[in-house]
């Protein structure tokens, strides 16, 4: 199966990036470098998985003996050197590349004694015993997984989130689709078509009342209604809802060639706090956002075919400005 991220299409994350920092955007997207998954993502990803599809989580974490995992440059030594040891290479020649990817500059002889004697050995010594029973699978901390399960119990208590996201199941006038993976064209705000890719968390469809409802699922740190409004525009997820229904759109008139006409779209977050008391909310736009949401992502995407067009990735008034950015309250 392709990895929804590799594949060339521009998603929504991508369109954020180019909002946010068009040089990242070019780097990562345009050259294709990938992105380093941080913390907070890999996090995100899992949780996702627990919620989304639970029967999944065994075939792709492993969970580690350890209440927060391992980091630093002698942790990546060892995550180099066990990947390595997969490989059929010669020990002398994994010791080197997996020094110059965690890039410590100590002597062999003090790395070696780090790695193997005392307490910092056996505390080594057991992150290597995780990764190697972990191998092919991504380790999630004892902690990480008692949160996330945590979280989820927290939607299940919420009536709305608990039907929606555990209860619903299709039949024959309701189709459900999880984490549903839409390669679709979209439409600048000039008229051009470009090829995109969504990846829906929740997408039900009732063929017999003509209603959509996506269901996008957030972990926050916010605790009220205030809080999630200023991240939702500090991440602009109305423009990320309004994405997502047009690739509904998209897939109803594509796959199950059905007109939309008929049809009413709309979308709820499931919101969740990442620590205690981990309450969780369900969250809609008003129409005004709703309208704002769809012009933002149509402008977004003609400012992609713009920069690549003109091959222009600093901020616009560089160029209007003789490379002079004017800073203002």
């Amino acid at each position: 199966m392709t990895d929804y991220r590799s594949l060339p299409q521009i998603s929504y994350s991508d369109l954020a990036l180019l909002a946010r920092a068009p040089e990242v955007f070019k780097h990562h997207v345009v050259d294709g470098n990938k992105r380093k998954a941080t913390k907070a993502m890999d996090f995100g990803s899992y949780f996702h998985m627990m919620v989304l599809e639970a029967d999944e989580v065994d075939k792709h974490y492993y969970v580690s003996v350890f209440d927060e995992m391992p980091t630093g440059k002698y942790a990546d030594f060892i995550q180099k050197q066990v990947e390595l040891e997969q490989t059929g290479m010669l020990e002398s020649e994994i010791f080197e590349e997996a020094k110059k990817h965690a890039d410590l500059r100590h002597k062999d002889e003090t790395i070696v004694k780090t790695l193997t004697e005392g307490d910092t050995g056996e505390f080594y010594d057991k992150f290597k015993k995780d990764l190697i029973a972990g191998t092919g699978k991504q380790l999630i901390s004892k902690a990480d997984k008692a949160k996330a399960e945590a979280m989820r119990e927290s939607i299940r208590s919420h009536e709305t989130a608990r039907k929606y996201l555990f209860e619903m199941r299709a039949d024959d006038k309701r189709k459900v689709y999880t984490e549903l993976e839409v390669m679709w064209v979209a439409e600048s705000q000039m008229g051009a078509s470009v090829e995109v890719k969504s990846k829906i968390d929740r997408l039900i469809i009732n063929t017999e009342k003509k209603r959509v409802l996506i269901l996008d699922l957030k972990s926050t740190r916010g605790d009220n209604k205030k809080d999630f409004t200023s991240s939702l525009f500090k991440y602009q997820y109305q423009v990320q809802l309004m994405f997502y229904i047009a690739a509904a759109s998209y897939y109803i008139q594509t796959e199950l060639g059905q007109g939309i006409t008929q049809y009413t779209f709309d979308g709820l977050f499931v919101a969740v706090k990442s620590d205690q008391p981990y309450q969780t909310h369900c969250f809609g736009l008003d129409d005004e956002l709703k309208t704002e949401g769809e012009s933002r992502y149509k402008e977004l995407l003609e400012e992609y075919l713009t920069r690549l067009k003109n091959n222009q990735w600093r901020p616009f008034e560089y160029y209007e400005n003789d490379g002079i950015i004017t800073l203002s309250i």
